[in-house]
């Protein structure tokens, strides 16, 4: 892992527990700090105290009712997302390209190919 990334912090956001442990112990393993939050609301109060570095959410959350306020945040400090989602839907693509989105993964995904998207987007926007 390139040194501008590590201890970089990265926030999870897994309503429906579709992205797994796997994902947390594979970013930790490679350095990160990592917070994961089971909603939206929650990693909501947690960013305006401590803004993450990136988000990897599942594409659930644009179904949640404070997800318009969160947009909001995520576009004004231009914070970077992955979405996952279980199923490919132009909707969620249009909704989270308006929030800095980096890629979408489709579940099954690879935890190694998604790190090194969360590495390579880190290093070239440092």
């Amino acid at each position: 892992m390139p040194d501008q990334t590590k201890g970089k912090l990265i926030f999870i956001i897994d309503q429906n527990s579709i992205l797994g442990l796997d994902l947390q112990t594979a970013l930790e393993r490679n350095e990160y700090q990592v917070k994961k939050f089971n909603t939206i609301q929650k990693a909501g109060e947690s960013f305006l105290l401590k803004r993450p570095d990136f988000v990897i959410a599942d594409s659930e959350i644009q179904k949640h009712p404070d997800f318009e306020s969160m947009k909001s945040v995520f576009a004004k400090e231009r914070t970077p997302l992955i979405c996952i989602s279980t199923k490919e839907n132009r909707q969620t693509i249009q909704i989270c390209e308006s929030i800095n989105l980096v890629s979408i993964f489709q579940k099954p995904f690879n935890s190694s190919e998604l790190i090194e998207t969360v590495d390579s987007y880190l290093c070239s926007n440092n």
